[in-house]
């Protein structure tokens, strides 16, 4: 299915949409890396406020582009998966770029 089928949510509203596939679309503001090299990036508002995150488990970064955690930084993006709840938040996890869509203007 081509991504831009899917109804488009803006990042801040994904709370309302667990358990859909749908695409959410928002700016990344800040990322991070765990202890077990899971990155996250967090959109609209900073991490512990984030709106949505989106998870790159370690396994699938090597698809994506070098250090994710820091190109998608100051980006709008769109990332297409089934809404989870993640410790109250609502999250994606992608394992493909596929599911994604990078803005063409960048947010200063």
């Amino acid at each position: 299915m081509d991504i831009t089928e899917l109804k488009v949510v803006d990042a801040c509203q994904a709370q309302n949409f667990y358990g859909s596939e749908i695409i959410i679309e928002g700016k990344v503001v800040n990322s991070y890396c765990s202890n077990i090299d899971t990155i996250f990036l967090n959109f609209g508002r900073l991490y512990s406020n984030q709106c949505f995150t989106v998870a790159l488990f370690k396994l699938d970064q090597d698809k994506f582009l070098e250090s994710p955690e820091k190109y998608y930084i100051n980006r709008i993006i769109r990332a297409r998966r089934a809404i989870k709840e993640d410790n109250g938040n609502p999250e994606i996890i992608l394992d493909n770029p596929s599911q994604t869509e990078i803005g063409i203007k960048l947010l200063e």
